[in-house]
């Protein structure tokens, strides 16, 4: 285990069965609070939270470079991860110890090139979209073709206005069958179109031969140990985060912080349409394909340099 684990372990407190991560850390007297500074520390990656923070420091892990330095066999067997009631953890330690590694290193670790970026076919469309899940509602389109080209929005409230943007979405994938590269679509943009297809009856063979390319899902955090590729020294993986890592400078002319903002600044504009609040959603969501288009290329480099 990590340096400083083979001192003696705490003293369980309780030894009956915990049904939870919460209680069962409680045991522990000598563990550090889950809002006290040595446990936020070691909350600073992908897939550890509070209570897996405060196991870490159970046993014995001080830093992130101690989660790097864990022998994995030693982690597996350790009795107080057997008795955790968090069993995905074992699982998941893999993918821990990889951004640990990566963040501890600062640089990007890479296992060789990845072959969904060998086998892109058909025109590249960076995409993202701002919408109101609740109502199935898409008020913002974005599209940026690569290269230095300008960025396509199209921005509607009226819900005529709203189907005619999917119209124009739907003959763009039935004309040109682009792959549309997005960041965190599987769980967002992807089902957003789907849904607003149902409420508009626009369902078609097109939503079959929409084809997405979800650079969150995968490259950056597949979820699983066999399947990744690469891990970024990164300890948020938003767009934002990730594509500082690439190079990005957000401009001080971006003041919509995310996608929750977006839709409040949306809801004020249904209520009286002003062109400020318009224009400050299609800066927000043109930095969003900007990055979109950063990470792709900076994982094709990196990639690259594998081959």
């Amino acid at each position: 285990m990590a340096q400083g684990s083979r001192r003696q372990h705490p003293v369980a407190t309780q030894t009956e069965p915990a049904a939870d991560p919460k209680t069962w850390i409680k045991r522990y007297p000598d563990v550090p609070a889950a809002d006290s500074r040595e446990i936020i520390e070691l909350r600073q990656l992908p897939l550890v939270g509070a209570t897996r923070a405060q196991l870490f420091w159970l046993l014995g892990v001080r830093k992130l470079a101690d989660i790097a330095a864990l022998d994995e066999t030693e982690f597996r067997s350790d009795p107080r991860v057997a008795a955790y009631p968090d069993g995905s953890i074992v699982d998941a330690f893999p993918l821990i110890q990889g951004y640990a590694k990566a963040i501890t290193e600062n640089r990007a670790l890479v296992y060789g090139a990845d072959p969904a970026l060998e086998s892109v076919e058909g025109p590249l469309v960076y995409f993202d979209l701002e919408f109101n899940a609740g109502v199935h509602e898409i008020f913002l389109w974005g599209l940026k073709r690569s290269g230095d080209v300008p960025v396509e929005q199209w921005f509607s409230h009226r819900r005529e206005d709203q189907r005619a943007d999917r119209e124009r979405f739907i003959t763009l994938v039935e004309e040109e069958d682009p792959l549309f590269v997005a960041y965190g679509s599987l769980a967002s943009d992807e089902v957003a179109i789907r849904e607003a297809a149902r409420s508009h009856d626009l369902e078609g063979s097109w939503l079959r031969k929409m084809r997405f390319l979800d650079l969150l899902k995968r490259f950056i955090f597949t979820e699983s140990p066999e399947t990744q590729r690469v891990y970024l020294p990164v300890r948020k993986l938003k767009c934002e985060h990730v594509a500082v890592f690439f190079g990005y400078k957000k401009p001080r002319s971006i003041d919509v912080r995310d996608g929750y903002h977006a839709l409040k600044l949306y809801q004020r504009y249904k209520r009286r349409p002003e062109p400020s609040i318009r224009d400050r959603l299609c800066r927000y969501n043109a930095e969003d394909l900007y990055q979109t288009e950063l990470i792709f290329e900076g994982l094709k480099e990196l990639f690259r340099q594998e081959e």
